[in-house]
């Protein structure tokens, strides 16, 4: 509670500036929380009242990721895009209903057989056909949406190898960036430093494939110079994730290193100039 001991017209006055200079240091900004789940991942996009979710985890984590969109104050989702159909990353989709099923959705376009082994995979083949407003992405693709602008850097083709086709996506507001990839192994990472070099620079980097031994070489942590590697692996992963090896080379190569199982669910802010801050919540 704020007390004023000066005339009512100047202590409104200093609240007004103090509520106006608050809302003056976020604008430009943009938000990523990274959702601590026990397998998969889900990374929420907030900037200028828009909402995107990138991934959507795994379906046994629907609980946590209902209850963590809602404590976000999410109206609407407006745009939902799967980066590559493994469970872990998408069948979290089938908890987005009524208010957050959302308004548009996009992958890469993998092609899904009629009947695969997988009915997880058969049901979201079923689901992004009914979506009315579905898409495919590709390298090259520019989405705008609000004040983010999100450039898809890859895939250009689709090979069917499903972890080789994730969308890699470089999230931007002003100055601020942040580097989303999917379970690329280290094989694209070295045809992305061939194809952008430098453009690949960005303050915040989602390590690919939850810290997978198969990723995060240290050419490419070099071009990508985050200030920010975040790892969404959940604690006592079952695949082991983070691989120790990689988590040393982020360490000696990164300042600061967030793994989700450790710190819990994260949020990163970044600002128009680049700065970043964060902070977890344990949920």
């Amino acid at each position: 509670m704020l007390f004023f001991s000066s005339p009512p017209r100047l202590g409104i006055l200093l609240l007004t500036l103090l509520l106006v200079s608050g809302a003056l240091s976020s604008v430009g900004a943009f938000e990523a929380t990274f959702f601590d789940l026990p397998e998969g991942e889900a990374i929420l996009i907030k900037s200028q009242g828009r909402w995107i979710l990138i991934d959507a985890g795994p379906a046994i984590a629907c609980d946590r990721l209902l209850r963590g969109l809602k404590d976000r104050g999410v109206r609407e989702l407006d745009y939902l895009i799967v980066t590559h159909p493994h469970p872990d990353h998408y069948s979290g989709i089938f908890c987005l209903t009524g208010f957050l099923y959302p308004r548009r959705l996009a992958d890469n376009g993998q092609k899904i057989p009629p009947f695969p082994q997988d009915d997880f995979l058969r049901w979201y083949a079923t689901w992004r056909q009914k979506h009315p407003r579905y898409r495919f992405l590709s390298a090259g693709e520019t989405l705008k949406i609000g004040e983010i602008v999100i450039q898809v850097l890859w895939p250009p083709s689709l090979s069917g190898n499903y972890n080789a086709d994730s969308l890699v996506l470089m999230v931007k507001e002003k100055k601020g960036r942040l580097l989303l990839t999917g379970d690329i192994p280290a094989s694209v990472e070295k045809t992305l430093v061939e194809d952008y070099g430098s453009g690949l620079r960005a303050q915040v980097l989602k390590v690919s494939h939850h810290g997978a031994a198969d990723a995060s070489s240290e050419v490419f942590l070099k071009y990508v110079s985050p200030q920010v590697a975040v790892v969404c692996a959940g604690r006592n992963h079952p695949r082991g994730y983070p691989a120790k090896r990689v988590l040393e080379r982020l360490k000696r190569l990164v300042p600061q290193v967030l793994v989700t199982g450790d710190q819990g669910t994260l949020s990163v802010v970044i600002s128009p100039s680049g700065e970043v801050q964060w902070r977890s919540y344990n949920e």
